[in-house]
């Protein structure tokens, strides 16, 4: 007779032998891969070998090995990931041809759940198409040239004044030659706080001075501009805002969870970076949560904004419009999603400068 024990072992090796089956790296038939791939792991070595440097990565790989070619990535427990080649056939093809093959997969979904919720960038089918619908009516030519445009132009003047005020105080430092010193400036902090103003300005008819508070932290009570690190102006401490703060936070952690096979148990016992998810994500939601409530108190009372309507009214006017109700989980995913041209800025001046 064979014993118990003996079964609920044979069962438990059968059962890890069909989950490291399922969850083992596969390749797209018909689609270059690495040469370094390996069996049931993939790729997964040389991506965490270069997930710091992911876009300089990738690439590397598209203009060198692949000659600007698709080709696939792929590790245990996440699946195939192709990267397409850049070229216009290439997205017409995705992004209007046969843009129904191409959905959002459900694990990145659940990856970016805590930023993006189910909004545009995080739902596929009926759900997407009614977040692009009422994207498509409100986001027209009138609101980008009267209502988007002018906010990120004068959000924008505020960070030329901050580059102009250091430009001054370098020069100074510098006694006029070109020997250098002054004051250092972070541009990419700078870029995310004049994207944050303006955004939040935009979708929230928030002002959030987060350009105002780096502009406060670093000048010193002597009234000369203080520096982040930099030559002659000597140490600042920069305050952050603790919404950008969140979403910065909260954005480049779930970003990390496509490298982490662990991720999933962390999040369980509420450990490590899925710790700080939780805990940056409520503080994210927090804000967020209050902004549109802001909103619905203010239109209750017929009360405008500023002198231009702002996204969260623009939506809750849309949805009364079609007869339905946005409720403030929907509308904090519509809105929130606003880091990324912030990082395409900074990824530009890395080139120009280099």
């Amino acid at each position: 007779m064979v014993s118990v024990t003996t079964l609920v072992i044979c069962a438990v090796v059968v059962y890890i032998v069909y989950w490291m089956y399922t969850v083992r790296a596969q390749r797209v038939p018909n689609v270059p891969y690495l040469k370094t791939w390996k069996v049931w792991i993939g790729d997964f070595i040389e991506i965490q070998r270069n997930y710091t440097r992911w876009y300089d990565w990738l690439y590397e790989l598209q203009t060198g090995i692949f000659r600007g070619k698709s080709f696939c990535l792929s590790g245990p427990m996440f699946p195939p990931v192709i990267q397409m080649a850049p070229t216009e056939a290439m997205t017409r093809h995705i992004l209007k041809d046969r843009f129904e093959n191409y959905p959002i997969s459900e694990s990145r979904i659940e990856h970016l759940q805590e930023v993006f919720g189910h909004g545009i960038f995080a739902s596929n089918g009926a759900q997407w198409r009614s977040h692009r619908k009422a994207a498509a009516n409100i986001f027209t030519l009138r609101l980008l040239r009267d209502d988007m445009t002018p906010v990120f132009v004068e959000s924008g003047v505020h960070m030329i004044t901050r580059l102009s005020a250091a430009a001054a105080a370098a020069a100074a430092a510098a006694g006029g030659s070109d020997s250098g010193g002054g004051t250092a400036i972070d541009l990419q902090d700078l870029f995310f706080r004049h994207t944050l103003d303006a955004f939040c300005m935009i979708a929230f008819g928030q002002d959030m001075q987060a350009q105002q508070q780096a502009i406060n932290s670093s000048t010193p009570k002597d009234g000369k501009a203080g520096g982040s690190g930099g030559g002659g102006g000597g140490a600042a401490t920069t305050v952050e805002h603790a919404f950008g703060k969140a979403f910065d936070t909260v954005q480049a952690l779930v970003t990390l969870r496509f490298f982490d096979l662990l991720w999933r148990v962390k999040r369980v016992l509420n450990v490590g970076t899925e710790k700080t998810i939780r805990q940056q994500t409520a503080i994210l939601n927090r804000y967020a949560f209050q902004f549109v409530q802001s909103r619905r108190d203010a239109m209750s009372k017929g009360v405008a904004s500023n002198k231009r309507t702002d996204l969260i009214s623009h939506f809750m006017a849309q949805a009364t419009k079609d007869g339905t109700e946005l409720s403030d989980a929907q509308l904090r995913d519509i809105i929130v999603k606003y880091e990324s041209r912030a990082t395409h800025r900074v990824f530009g001046f890395c080139h120009l400068f280099n």
